[in-house]
């Protein structure tokens, strides 16, 4: 899921509908033909899913605020049924509301056996999700590490980032 949502994770000016299916498309069909009551029925489940306030499934995902955007992206994405999930600042930019529904479909994910990667610049939220952090500065890894450990507190993983060592 990619951390820019105007740019990159939605088409603005297509449906809500449009938007949550397109990924997952090749499912959605009949031989050539796209089962457009599939469509409908995932997109509903989606919504409902990740409580996306809109009025209809026709609006244009670039009208919907910020928080209900990026659930769009996210539940394109989750309908993929993927294994593995990369979530790339998924709370930049949306209110306290919205991230707490993002972070629940991310440990309903992980719940669900998926492997979930959180790229994010924001320590309360890698404290708060991660069961492990590596830490990253100009493409080099600086450090890691877990949990369980001592160092996993905001002083040593910003040590770290900063070129420090972890002893």
């Amino acid at each position: 899921m990619t951390e820019d949502r105007k740019q990159q994770g939605l088409v603005l000016s297509e449906s809500i509908e449009k938007n949550l299916t397109l990924v997952n498309i090749d499912s959605l069909k009949k031989g050539i033909f796209v089962e457009f009551g599939k469509i409908q029925e995932q997109a509903k489940r989606c919504i409902e899913k990740l409580q996306i306030r809109t009025p209809s499934l026709d609006k244009a995902a670039g009208e919907l605020s910020g928080g209900n955007q990026q659930k769009v992206v996210i539940g394109k994405w989750v309908n993929s049924d993927a294994e593995i999930y990369i979530f790339d600042e998924p709370t930049r930019g949306i209110d306290v509301g919205a991230k707490i529904e993002v972070y629940n479909v991310m440990n309903e994910l992980v719940s669900e056996g998926k492997c979930v990667l959180m790229v994010s610049s924001e320590l309360p939220e890698i404290f708060g999700m991660c069961d492990r952090v590596i830490i990253m500065r100009e493409g080099r890894k600086m450090g890691e590490v877990s949990k369980e450990e001592e160092h996993f507190n905001q002083e040593d993983v910003m040590k770290a980032a900063w070129g420090g060592k972890l002893s």
